[in-house]
């Protein structure tokens, strides 16, 4: 996918990159913008002015997209199918949802309910969200005493104290959604994504809406800063980044961070033993483009593993301010963790800020509790 392919999809929000990986999929143009959104990133978690909005990633599933399409003015819910360019699936009753979506019975109960409760919100627009939970999917458990109403809707476990005013909130409701884009446009084939949005809803008891912009910093420190700003002091040779942006060169190396992700070693690697690993990933699998720049590799995987710690420090000092504790199973039990991480938006293009070793590793390796339904 090239540079102009990526804002397209991005327009509709059908794919978000991880902030690093736009050094290797996106060449010059890429590393630059990586130096731009950090820089912004920095200025946003100090409380200075900034050009990028923060968003908590709320981890729901399915993505829906719902609301009155423009061109009928009919109440409707999608997936992200509804942006197909075959066959665009539509739901304006539940037949639709049996036939379009037969064979997956999570996904179908999602949308039923989403099909029954959403249109009670009253938002003429169109909006995509990301499902949080149904009634039938709410438990309660007891955490050091206090206790929390808890979901799973995709690899995130969420708990909310019973005795806070979202706990309360949650008891009535039938549907959780989190709406965090919003599109306009004449058409649904012409709809553009609109980040950062003003959503207008009805208050209802039986849909709980919680907005992923409640996000705040913690101050950076001076010695955070200094740190940020030295790791941010990187340079590529422009060569090797207009070799593994080639397409089949770069879905090569994401193939090799996700198995270093999938394996635990994504932030413990050294970028000298990272760029020898990766070489010889490529001669192993019959390309020996990397090993031809040596030293161009070494400087592309020292800068991909500095973007990778200044995010997770940018991560470390931002704070989703819902009231919602975010948990990760691991072995046989539920641990604390950072969630599914944040978004950040520059110029309207979104871009996600997601701790792999976390977050990744455990979405990669758990099995999931819907029907999964790509748009193809």
């Amino acid at each position: 996918m090239n540079f102009k392919q990526y804002l397209t999809e991005a327009n509709r929000n059908l794919h978000i990159e991880h902030l690093e990986d736009l050094i290797i999929l996106h060449g010059m143009e890429g590393f630059e913008l990586v130096k731009t959104l950090l820089g912004n990133a920095i200025k946003f978690i100090d409380g200075e002015p900034s050009d990028v909005v923060v968003s908590a990633k709320t981890d729901g599933s399915p993505s829906l997209i719902h609301g009155t399409n423009p061109s009928n003015g009919q109440f409707f819910v999608s997936t992200k199918s509804l942006f197909n360019k075959k066959q665009k699936k539509i739901n304006y009753q539940p037949g639709d949802i049996h036939a379009n979506h037969q064979g997956k019975p999570g996904l179908e109960r999602k949308l039923m309910y989403a099909l029954k409760f959403l249109p009670e919100l009253g938002f003429k627009g169109v909006v995509q969200s990301d499902i949080l939970f149904t009634d039938d999917s709410v438990t309660q458990q007891n955490i050091n005493g206090e206790t929390y109403y808890m979901f799973k809707a995709n690899t995130v476990t969420y708990g909310i104290k019973a005795s806070s005013e979202l706990g309360k909130k949650l008891v009535t409701a039938k549907i959780g959604i989190c709406p965090h884009t919003s599109y306009i446009g004449d058409s649904i084939e012409t709809m553009q994504a609109v980040y950062r949005p003003t959503f207008k809803f009805n208050q209802t008891p039986r849909v709980l809406v919680i907005s992923p912009y409640n996000v705040h910093s913690i101050k950076l420190d001076p010695a955070t800063k200094k740190k940020m700003e030295e790791l941010g002091t990187f340079k590529v040779d422009p060569h090797i980044l207009d070799i593994v942006k080639e397409k089949s060169i770069s879905t090569m190396f994401l193939k090799f961070v996700n198995m270093l992700v999938r394996e635990g070693k994504i932030d413990s690697i050294d970028y000298k033993a990272m760029a020898s690993a990766l070489i010889q990933f490529f001669e192993t699998n019959g390309s020996h483009v990397l090993s031809r720049s040596p030293q161009g590799v070494e400087q592309l995987c020292d800068a991909f593993l500095r973007v990778a710690l200044i995010k997770k420090l940018i991560v470390l000092h931002l704070l989703d301010g819902n009231d919602m504790k975010p948990f990760i199973q691991s072995g046989g039990s539920l641990v604390p963790s950072h969630g599914e991480g944040f978004v950040i938006v520059y110029h309207n293009i979104p871009y996600k800020l997601v701790l792999r070793n976390e977050f990744s590793k455990a979405n990669f390796n758990l099995p999931k509790d819907w029907d999964n339904e790509k748009n193809t």
